[in-house]
């Protein structure tokens, strides 16, 4: 998604974003496609953990991102305070009609968006990684080995962004799991195009320090490499957790931990 690409979502959607004025403001769109499947649109005011809810509500209700777009856009009345446009294309659960779902999950994002606005992520992290255990706990799987995964991060194409792509089997919960570390490398998301292929999903972020510049720092792009690899092998892995709730509160800390180890390119073949 280019700058173009981008300027023409906001302008279609505009109606939306002009309807979120003050922090807590959430508008929510369900563009029906079929009895399961549909174009969720959320549009908010930008806040730090929303992504990280959003992504894992979505998971805990079963719902695949078969494609979207995530957008940082600048508020024309308080240039200091940003808001963000998702735009997903989602499929429910095989037997789900989208609207038995979409209440509960409604009420759900604004019960956490406005947590968030007055005690900030950490007063519903645990909350909404309880829900994403439950899905993961009634899976009965067994996989094993490494997930072949393509990184590629490219300081060249974007003059304001570094552009980090990441291409690998689809791997349910990889954009929560992603979400939810970003603090460990202090980037922020400008805008993400999530797009899917057969059995492969091409996630595409644009990212920021915290500062708004790009990446530069070549340790700093090995951390952010090292990271999305092992995040997409957690994603993987996380179905064979006897514990998958505290498999996902102790990932933060483990991925921390990680980054300091000099011989870190040897934990991923060890997992």
């Amino acid at each position: 998604m280019d700058n173009i690409e981008k300027q023409e979502i906001i302008c279609h959607y505009e109606d939306l974003l002009q309807k979120v004025t003050e922090p807590e403001d959430l508008s929510f769109i369900w563009e029906k496609k079929s009895l399961d499947q549909g174009n969720l649109i959320v549009a908010s005011a930008d806040k730090d953990g929303l992504l990280t809810v959003l992504a894992g509500l979505l998971t805990s209700y079963g719902a695949e991102i078969v494609s979207g777009d995530i957008i940082s856009v600048v508020d024309d009345h308080n240039p200091s305070q940003r808001k963000i446009l998702d735009i997903l294309y989602l499929k429910w659960p095989e037997g789900e009609i989208a609207e038995r779902l979409l209440g509960n999950f409604k009420n759900d994002l604004d019960y956490c968006n406005k947590k968030i606005v007055i005690e900030g992520i950490e007063s519903v992290r645990n909350w909404v990684i309880d829900k994403v255990a439950v899905l993961f706990s009634s899976q009965n799987e067994n996989k094993k080995g490494i997930l072949p995964v393509e990184i590629e991060i490219d300081n060249e194409s974007s003059e304001t962004d570094t552009v980090l792509r990441i291409e690998s089997q689809d791997t349910p919960g990889f954009l929560f799991a992603f979400s939810n570390s970003l603090s460990l490398l202090s980037i922020n998301i400008d805008r993400a195009t999530i797009r899917t292929a057969s059995d492969l999903v091409q996630n595409v972020f644009y990212v920021r320090d915290l500062k708004g510049r790009k990446i530069m720092d070549q340790e700093k792009l090995d951390e952010l490499r090292f990271i999305c690899a092992l995040i997409k092998q957690f994603a993987y892995l996380l179905p064979n957790a006897p514990n998958p709730g505290q498999a996902i509160s102790q990932f933060r800390d483990f991925a921390s931990k990680s980054l300091l180890t000099p011989q870190r390119s040897d934990i991923l073949p060890s997992m």
